[in-house]
């Protein structure tokens, strides 16, 4: 009895501190979607999170980098603790390069390295910079590999299978989140070609209409200044001086909310405008009426 009492104390204790582990990598992985879904900068979200994983994991370097597709290089984004003359050497800069060590390759990316001695003997920067162990994880997102994050510690380190798949996760965390980013740039840069799109109809609807009637009244006005007709060019004078002054206010109008903004009440005063203007321009008797 007291043999099996003795063990169900250490299982229950060996229980109890694997809850509290759990309730500290749920607790981890709540703080980090909480800020990765935070408007931030790209620069400043890669930053925020390498300052957390390294604080969580007790690292005493870090950086990100993301993958260029058409290089298969790994560009500097943010780094942490490292020396100028680490990060900008071609020192895990590609994903050919050892990471300090024997790596596994997934996707021509570099998943996680083996942190013996002999590995990290193989890469002389990181020892110059007093780096005993390195870990790298992939950045991913549906498939997709955006790039790659590594952790640097000072002394040994030895990742367990949870730390390595709690590591695993975040880098699927901040893959969701910087191609949330890359979608709202594309969202964004749609949103300016279709405001582009509005631009064109509306200079093609309020402009193109009031440059052909000053061209054909110009015609008419070549026309009469050959024959002579004095009483025809005073008529097509003030015509074509109208439709200079309406033409620019159009182009003020686009300028500023790229069409007339009607006011709630307005809609009768503008379409009466625009009637006139094409009697004015016209000399057609037009009759207006609006139904009850």
């Amino acid at each position: 009895l007291q043999d099996l009492y003795t063990g169900l104390e250490r299982r229950v204790e060996e229980k109890t501190a694997q809850l509290a582990a759990q309730n500290r990598d749920i607790g981890a992985l709540y703080d980090m979607a909480a800020f990765l879904n935070q408007p931030n900068e790209i620069e400043a979200l890669c930053d925020g999170f390498l300052r957390r994983v390294m604080l969580q994991f007790d690292a005493e370097g870090g950086s990100i980098r993301a993958l260029d597709p058409a290089t298969d290089k790994l560009n500097l984004m943010v780094s942490v603790g490292l020396s100028d003359a680490l990060v900008e050497s071609e020192h895990c800069m590609n994903v050919d390069d050892c990471y300090c060590g024997t790596a596994t390759r997934q996707k021509s990316v570099i998943v996680i390295q083996d942190l013996s001695k002999a590995a990290l003997a193989s890469s002389l920067s990181c020892r110059r910079e007093g780096y005993a162990s390195v870990a790298v994880f992939r950045i991913v997102t549906r498939d997709e590999v955006l790039g790659s994050y590594s952790l640097h510690f000072r002394r040994e380190r030895q990742l367990t299978p949870g730390e390595s798949q709690m590591l695993e996760t975040l880098g699927r965390h901040l893959g969701v989140a910087l191609d949330n980013r890359r979608l709202g740039a594309q969202a964004r840069q749609l949103a300016v070609v279709q405001e582009r799109g509005l631009v064109a109809q509306g200079l093609h609807d309020s402009l193109a209409q009031g440059l052909n009637f000053l061209n054909l009244q110009l015609q008419m006005l070549d026309a009469a200044v050959k024959r002579g007709d004095a009483d025809e060019i005073e008529e097509i004078l003030p015509l074509l001086r109208a439709g200079v002054d309406e033409s620019y206010q159009d182009v003020r109008e686009l300028l500023t909310n790229f069409r007339s903004k009607l006011a709630q009440g307005d809609l009768q005063a503008a379409i009466e405008d625009t009637v006139e203007r094409f009697r004015r321009q016209t000399g057609i008797a037009t009759e207006l009426r609006f139904g009850q």
